[in-house]
């Protein structure tokens, strides 16, 4: 499973997150951002991924809608948010 997150890097606010089972990954992740974006209801100067193959699935979309993507070693709104789910997690079980 995946989690689709749109946050913003300075504040750390989530704009939209949504968990997408790992078999409907591929066919599903480019859909999926598209609509994330149009969810949000502004075009991002930048978009910063951790994952080449994250990046390499959204090309497309991004550079039509005249963004940059960088692909960046780590987004610390990203780990803070991940530390957060396992806590999270780690409540409920």
């Amino acid at each position: 499973m995946l989690t689709l997150c749109v946050v913003d890097r300075g504040s750390g606010f989530v704009h939209y997150a949504e968990p997408i089972p790992a078999p409907n990954l591929r066919a599903e992740l480019p859909s999926r951002f598209a609509a994330a974006l149009l969810h949000i209801g502004f075009r991002p100067e930048r978009i910063l991924v951790e994952d080449y193959r994250l990046r390499e699935q959204i090309a497309p979309i991004v550079l039509a809608l005249g963004c940059k993507l960088r692909r960046v070693q780590c987004l610390s709104a990203m780990r803070d948010l991940r530390s957060d789910l396992r806590r999270f997690m780690r409540r409920r079980s």
